[in-house]
């Protein structure tokens, strides 16, 4: 059996956590392996992310926020949002002087349900 071995490993449970400036490449199983029921986890510039067979429910803000030429790619997820809730952020920001970038979002088999 592989053990598993990731980059950077947010384990269950796991609370207001911002991970930034790391650049991490070439690992067994994953670069940053967030797991069940953690919350409040930042991620910050240039992310790649693959949100993986995920049940969201009862965010503040929002469930998922992208900005800075981050890539998300969302994946057999469900995101239940309550009243007035946004599931999805997308933000664009001004990196340096003149130059603004997006991002790119990728969402298959996921349900998005809205209670009223």
């Amino acid at each position: 059996m592989v053990p598993d071995v990731d980059g950077i490993q947010i384990k269950p449970k796991s609370k207001h956590i911002w991970i930034d400036h790391c650049s991490l490449c070439d690992y067994d199983d994953g670069l940053i392996d967030i797991t069940r029921e953690s919350t409040d986890i930042t991620i910050s510039r240039f992310g790649k992310v693959h949100l993986y067979n995920n049940y969201t429910r009862n965010w503040g803000i929002y469930a998922v926020c992208a900005s800075v030429e981050s890539q998300i790619y969302s994946q057999c997820n469900i995101y239940e949002a309550g009243q007035k809730k946004v599931a999805f952020k997308y933000l664009t920001e001004k990196v340096w002087e003149g130059v603004q970038v997006t991002f790119i979002w990728k969402s298959y088999n996921c349900v998005h349900r809205c209670r009223s």
